[in-house]
C-alpha cells in the first residue's frame, strides 16, 4: 500500500470534517442568539469561519479523491474482486449447509418409527403412534 497517498487520505478527510466543522459555525451562533432583541456583532465574525470552511472542504475533497484513486478504495476493480470472493464463499457455505442438511434427514429418518397403520413419523422411543394410537414394533 501507497504510503504517502495514505497520509494525504487521511488528510483530505480531516480537512473535509474541519472545512465542514467551520461552516457549520454561523449556524450555531445564530441558534444560540435566537430570541434575542439585539444579535451579537458575534454572527457577522461568524460567517468568516464558513467562508474559510468551504474552500477547506473542496481541498479536502480534491486530496482525499486524488488519494482514493491511488489507493484504489471502492474501484470497480477492487469492488468487483471482493465481490467475486464474497459470492464464492456464499456458495461454499451454501454447498456444505445443503451436505449437512441431508445427513441430518438422513440420520432423522433412521431414529424414527413409522406407523404401520397410518404411516406417521415417530419419535424412536415412542411405543404408540402420536396420531392413531397404533402400538409401534420395535
Amino acid at each position: 500500500m501507497n504510503k504517502k497517498a495514505l497520509v494525504v487520505f487521511v488528510i483530505g478527510i480531516a480537512l473535509t470534517i474541519t472545512g465542514f466543522a467551520l461552516f457549520l459555525v454561523p449556524f450555531g451562533v445564530i441558534l444560540s442568539n435566537w430570541g434575542n432583541e439585539s444579535m451579537s456583532p458575534d454572527i457577522v465574525w461568524s460567517f468568516i469561519y464558513s467562508f474559510v470552511g468551504m474552500p477547506l472542504m473542496i481541498i479536502g475533497s480534491i486530496l482525499s479523491g486524488i488519494a482514493n484513486k491511488k489507493l484504489g478504495f471502492g474501484s470497480k476493480k477492487s469492488i468487483d474482486k471482493n465481490a467475486a470472493e464474497g459470492v464464492n464463499s456464499y456458495f461454499i457455505n451454501a454447498d456444505s449447509l445443503l451436505k449437512n442438511n441431508e445427513e441430518n434427514n438422513k440420520k432423522a429418518e433412521n431414529q424414527c418409527k413409522r406407523c404401520p397403520k397410518c404411516g406417521k413419523e415417530n419419535d424412536s422411543d415412542a411405543k404408540f403412534c402420536k396420531d392413531c394410537g397404533e402400538e409401534l414394533k420395535d
